[in-house]
């Protein structure tokens, strides 16, 4: 894997609050800067799930809606621990629906059933 050094001007505050959340989940700022580019090209777009502060959680009050954000929040956490563990070069476990097969998916791409 080839690796591309980036130089880019951030906000030194929230800088710091992002790395205290990194540092609590057991990553560094490398770690989910890289993880949140791996997202975006396999999305081929950027997908957001935000967490909400409690104001905004008054929008989810019907069931229907906070079902959909649940939903959305798990796949986001699902997806996020498929990418963690493919970039510290494990393969990860998926099914195949057309050919009704397990498989693991290994971070070079490459598929073993």
């Amino acid at each position: 894997m080839a690796l591309e050094k980036i130089n880019i001007p951030v906000n030194k505050a929230v800088m710091e609050e992002a790395e205290k959340i990194f540092q609590q989940n057991g990553i560094t700022i490398e770690t989910a800067i890289n993880m949140y580019l791996k997202k975006v090209a396999d999305a081929d777009g950027m997908q957001f799930v935000l967490n909400l502060l409690k104001d905004e959680q008054e929008y989810y009050k019907s069931s229907e809606q906070q079902d959909d954000y649940m939903t959305a929040a798990f796949t986001a956490s699902v997806n996020e621990a498929i990418i963690v563990t493919k970039l510290r070069g494990n393969p990860v476990a998926r099914y195949d629906i057309e050919a009704q097969k397990p498989y693991l998916e290994y971070p070079d791409g490459h598929k073993e059933y």
